[in-house]
C-alpha cells in the first residue's frame, strides 16, 4: 500500500487517504498473531518485561522519522516523496522477514523456571487465616494505653 500511495498525485487526495488508511489497518494483523503475541507465548511470566524493552525500543522510530523525513523531502517533490514510501515499505518488508525467520513461539528454557530467580513459591508464602488473626490481636493488646 505503501508504494502504491507513492504513485498517487496531489489531484487525487481521497485515493491517496482511502490506501494509507487500508496500509494502516493492516498492519493490525500484527496484534492478532505476530509480533505482540509471540512475548507471551515464549515466555509468560516475563511478558510485561519483553513488552516493556520492544515498546521502549519502538519509540525510536517515532522521533527519527519526523526528522529524517525533513531530511528526505526538502522541496515536497512527489520524487522525493516516494522515496519516503520505498523506504517505509522496506524496513516493514525486512521486519516481517526477520520475524518471520527468527521467530519462535514455543516456551524458551531461561522462562519456564521461575524458581531459580529466587522467587518463592505460593505455599511458601500463605499464611492461615489463625495466625494473622492472632498477630493482629496481639498488637492491638499491646497499644493500649
Amino acid at each position: 500500500m505503501m508504494i502504491c500511495i507513492s504513485f498517487v498525485d496531489c489531484s487525487q487526495p481521497e485515493l491517496a487517504m482511502i490506501l494509507l488508511t487500508l496500509g494502516i489497518s493492516l498492519t493490525g494483523f500484527q496484534y492478532g498473531g505476530g509480533l505482540y503475541m509471540n512475548a507471551g507465548d515464549i515466555a509468560p511470566s516475563y511478558a510485561g518485561v519483553i513488552y516493556g524493552i520492544s515498546n521502549t525500543a519502538a519509540t525510536i522510530p517515532g522521533f527519527l522519522a519526523p526528522l529524517t523525513i525533513g531530511l528526505l523531502t526538502p522541496d515536497q517533490t512527489q520524487h522525493q516523496w516516494r522515496m519516503v514510501f520505498y523506504i517505509s515499505a522496506a524496513i516493514y518488508v525486512f521486519g516481517t522477514v526477520v520475524f518471520v525467520a527468527f521467530s519462535d513461539g514455543n516456551l524458551q528454557a531461561w522462562a519456564a523456571e521461575q524458581t531459580s530467580l529466587g522467587v518463592l513459591e505460593p505455599e511458601e508464602t500463605t499464611l492461615e487465616l489463625k495466625d494473622i488473626r492472632a498477630a493482629d490481636s496481639s498488637e492491638g493488646q499491646s497499644n493500649k494505653c
